[in-house]
């Protein structure tokens, strides 16, 4: 059986845009609905799944993409040496560029969801293969940072600082994320603020992602030279002084004070 490319390309397209698509509206029904009922939950549940779908297509797409950059280009007749090179050269950055940022809205939806767990189970952040996962994190953040870094003074330089930046991010959320695997939770309710902050950190990669690649698809490039990282930044520039204001509300509420080393 012979398998089209451009049908393939379609279908793994459709199932990365459809669900990131209904993650997008599904992700504000637990940030206004009534905590840990019925519609927080289930809704919950359906933003999970959505996540997890983007997640698989796009991994598999960067993947694709950088190890058989051509097939992401259906006409190639008429192009010279050069213009070739580039488009290969831009494919494989669209899977460095996808498959990272795939990875880091992964992360925080796992680490959500583990939280959860440690509600009733102290010990559910020092799995193993959650360290393993951060391990992989780390890794992948120094190979960006690299990348990116060749990239300014290489041929590719375009977007360079796109890869370097969310590399440098990427560390410090690994920083982050490799506490939470060692070190016993400082609050009681450490689960909860956790929780909430994780699931709002993949709200923030998914409206990043639709701003950056969604919106682009749609209207073009809307901005140019130094406003064009505008959409990168932008969720980002909301999202987490909202976390940080919300983690604070729900420590006073609950009037939960840090628990003492050794207690």
């Amino acid at each position: 059986m012979q398998f089209d490319l451009t049908t393939l390309h379609g279908w793994l397209r459709l199932c990365h845009v459809l669900p990131g698509f209904v993650g997008l509206i599904a992700f504000w029904f637990p940030v206004f609905a009534k905590k840990g009922k019925r519609v927080h939950v289930l809704v919950g549940k359906l933003f999970a799944f959505c996540c997890l779908t983007v997640v698989i297509s796009a991994t598999i797409s960067s993947i694709w993409a950088v190890v058989a950059p051509m097939s992401f280009l259906p006409n190639t007749r008429g192009m010279s040496d050069q213009q070739l090179a580039n488009a290969v050269d831009s494919s494989r950055f669209f899977g460095w560029l996808l498959g990272p940022l795939s990875l880091f809205t992964f992360i925080p939806l796992v680490f959500s969801l583990q939280w959860l767990k440690a509600k009733n189970s102290p010990t559910a952040m020092q799995s193993g293969w959650l360290r393993s996962l951060v391990a992989i994190e780390a890794i992948l953040c120094i190979a960006m940072i690299f990348y990116g870094w060749q990239r300014a003074f290489g041929t590719g330089a375009n977007h360079w600082w796109a890869i370097f930046g969310i590399g440098v991010a990427g560390l410090t959320a690994t920083y982050k994320h490799c506490m939470d695997t060692t070190q016993p939770a400082p609050y009681r309710m450490q689960w909860w603020y956790r929780h909430m902050e994780y699931m709002l950190t993949t709200g923030i990669a998914f409206h990043t992602a639709f701003l950056v690649f969604g919106v682009t698809r749609i209207f073009g490039s809307l901005l140019t030279g130094y406003y064009a990282v505008l959409p990168w930044i932008l969720p980002s520039v909301i999202g987490v002084p909202a976390i940080l204001f919300w983690v604070a509300w729900y420590r006073r509420k609950f009037n939960d004070e840090r628990i003492a080393k050794g207690v």
